[in-house]
């Protein structure tokens, strides 16, 4: 097997990702390789620094998933649910806390070594959060909805990023979970067994996108806040 590459059954193990991390087995595909290089344009840029970082393998530092790395999980109880739309709830208010709590130098300070500044990161937040809640929408009104995948590591270099006041996007965060925390209380145990079809991943479920969106609201608050503990 080429270094890089890692089988699990036969299939790829993924750890997804530098800043937004899932899991899944999925084929092969190794950086560089014709097969790569033609699903590229369907996997998040996420998924493709990834594959990059597995064809140097290294050991991950600790502020990279400073709050462990996160899986997919095969089943769900109600009790998981209630404690995950409860971190959902919780996350714009300890983001906010967490940014409010930097000088402007360390808002424009990288968490690690080649990763995305504090500034970055919160406005990413409410970014990711946003395709996060209109993916719920279109699993909840669609049956087993494609959804888009987006560059957000091209999206955290747009110019917007570093001319926008962090209240802009700590506030978008408020409303837009405010919202969306609404949606999540409402659904009923057959709502949260719907569907969507990532173009890499493959079907989620939506019991399972929540596990992924409230590590990632955790994931990323540590991160500002080990900028203040450094």
């Amino acid at each position: 097997m080429p270094k890089g590459t890692f089988r699990v059954t036969g299939k790829l193990r993924v750890n997804v990702c530098d800043y937004c991390h899932a899991e899944r087995n999925r084929e092969i595909l190794q950086p560089g390789c014709h097969c790569f290089g033609t699903k590229a344009a369907a996997i998040d840029s996420f998924l493709m620094d990834l594959l990059q970082i597995h064809s140097h393998p290294t050991a991950m530092p600790d502020l990279q998933y400073p709050v462990g790395k996160f899986s997919f999980p095969k089943s769900v109880t109600a009790a998981d649910r209630g404690q995950w739309i409860s971190q959902i709830t919780e996350t714009p208010r300890l983001l906010r806390e967490a940014a409010l709590s930097l000088s402007p130098a360390e808002l424009d300070t990288p968490y690690r070594p080649g990763g995305w500044t504090a500034r970055q990161v919160i406005h990413h937040v409410p970014e990711s959060h946003m395709n996060a809640y209109i993916r719920f929408k279109l699993a909840l009104t669609e049956d087993k909805p494609t959804i888009k995948p987006y560059a957000e590591g091209e999206w955290a270099k747009l110019p917007d990023v570093s001319d926008t006041p962090i209240e802009v996007s700590l506030a978008l965060l408020d409303s837009l979970h405010d919202r969306w925390v609404r949606l999540l209380r409402l659904m009923s145990d057959a709502d949260w067994n719907r569907q969507f079809v990532h173009p890499v991943l493959g079907e989620v479920r939506l019991d399972q996108n929540l596990a992924l969106y409230a590590w990632h609201g955790r994931h990323h608050t540590a991160h500002v806040r080990s900028i203040k503990s450094a």
